[in-house]
């Protein structure tokens, strides 16, 4: 039997088949279709607040369900008179690779001005994204190929 609250019409398999596009990365603000109800909120509903265990509580499918139950409920981005956007006053931080194991750590929701001060140079962003094995073995192919004359 289906949930009684779900929408009138409601297709689970569109729901699944739109949460395909999140299925190989984290719904952020870049990468989240803000003008789409189903996507607007979603990226907000990455690591919640007391969050232990991975980045999403539930499937993107059914976050992007809530992402439109919300815009339904009137909550928005933009201001549809004005045009006004509201700054985020925090944005989301995937784990770090020297977190526990980033298949179950959900990140962090840090102030946006402690993370513009932040900002790394790409390539230590790049190395900061490996784990640490990944990180010893592209040390070893480096240290190799240097000592090969081709570095």
């Amino acid at each position: 039997m289906p949930g009684v609250n779900l929408p009138r019409n409601f297709d689970p398999e569109a729901y699944k088949k739109s949460a395909r596009k999140f299925s190989n990365m984290l719904p952020t603000r870049e990468t989240c279709n803000l003008s789409d109800p189903k996507e607007m909120f979603l990226s907000m509903l990455v690591a919640p607040p007391g969050m232990n265990g991975g980045q999403q509580a539930m499937p993107a499918a059914y976050n992007m369900l809530l992402s439109e139950h919300l815009w339904e409920c009137g909550a928005m981005l933009q201001c549809d008179n004005c045009g006004y956007i509201k700054a985020p006053l925090k944005v989301y931080v995937p784990p770090a690779a020297n977190d526990p194991h980033w298949m179950t750590s959900p990140g962090k929701w840090k102030p946006v001005s402690e993370v513009s001060r932040e900002k790394q140079d790409p390539m230590d962003a790049a190395l900061d994204g490996l784990t640490n094995q990944q990180q010893a073995a592209l040390f070893q192919r480096l240290l190799k190929k240097h000592q090969d004359g081709v570095l």
